[in-house]
C-alpha cells in the first residue's frame, strides 16, 4: 500500500488551483462530431463516459491483447489508459467516482480508492466551485518517453515488470496545465495470472 499512497500525494500535491490567463478554444473543447466505437475486452473494464482520444487509446489496448502483442507494449498501453483515465475528472460525476481502478489489484482498489478520493479527487468539488465543471481536468495527450524492463514489489510480492515514463498535456481550461501532473512514472508488474496491473506511480 505504501506504493499507492506515494503514487496519490504525488498527484495531489502536483494539482496546484491558479488560474490560467487564457481560455480554450472551443474547436479544443469539442468532440468530434462522428463518435469512435470502443472495442472491449475481457481482461480490463471499459472507462465510463470517455471522449473520443481516450477510446482509442482503450481500443489500441484491446486490440494488443487480442493480437497477443509482446509484453512490453501491453504494460506501456495498461500504463496509459490508467494515467488518462486516473487523472481525468472531466467526465467523472463526482469526487467518489475513480478513474483506473480497473488497472490496479483487486486488492488494492478499495483502499486506493477511499484515499483517492480524500486526497486527489477531492478536488473535484473545489474546482467545479471555484469555477465551473468544465474546469476540471481533461487528458488531451499522453506520450511514452522510456520503458525499462525492472524488478518491482507490492507488499511482500515481488516479481518482474516494467517502469513507464510519460509526459501528458491537458485541454486548455482555467486551470494552468503547468499546474497538472504532466510527467509520471507507472510501474506496471505481472501478477500471478499472468494480468499486467499498476502498482505504483511518481
Amino acid at each position: 500500500m505504501k506504493n499507492f499512497r506515494k503514487m496519490t500525494l504525488a498527484l495531489f500535491a502536483c494539482l496546484l488551483f491558479t488560474v490560467s490567463g487564457c481560455g480554450g478554444e472551443d474547436s479544443e473543447k469539442e468532440e468530434a462530431n462522428k463518435k469512435v466505437k470502443l472495442v472491449t475486452n475481457e481482461i480490463y473494464e471499459a472507462p465510463q463516459d470517455p471522449n473520443n482520444t481516450q477510446t482509442e487509446l482503450f481500443n489500441q489496448l484491446s486490440k494488443a491483447l487480442k493480437d497477443g502483442a509482446d509484453e512490453e507494449k501491453c504494460a506501456e498501453l495498461v500504463a496509459k489508459n490508467f494515467a488518462f483515465d486516473f487523472l481525468t475528472l472531466a467526465n467523472k460525476k463526482d469526487g467518489t467516482d475513480i478513474g483506473g481502478l480497473t488497472y490496479l489489484p483487486q486488492d488494492y482498489r478499495e483502499e486506493f480508492s477511499l484515499y483517492a478520493q480524500s486526497n486527489y479527487y477531492n478536488s473535484y468539488a473545489t474546482i467545479v466551485k471555484q469555477y465551473d465543471k468544465d474546469s476540471l481536468p481533461q487528458m488531451k495527450e499522453l506520450k511514452t518517453e522510456k520503458i525499462t524492463p525492472s524488478s518491482l514489489y507490492i507488499g511482500e510480492t515481488s516479481g518482474e515488470g516494467y517502469i513507464v515514463s510519460l509526459t501528458a498535456k491537458y485541454e486548455n481550461t482555467e486551470l494552468s496545465n503547468d499546474a497538472l501532473k504532466t510527467s509520471m512514472s507507472i510501474q506496471v508488474m505481472k501478477n500471478a495470472q499472468g494480468r499486467l496491473e499498476v502498482i505504483g506511480l511518481e
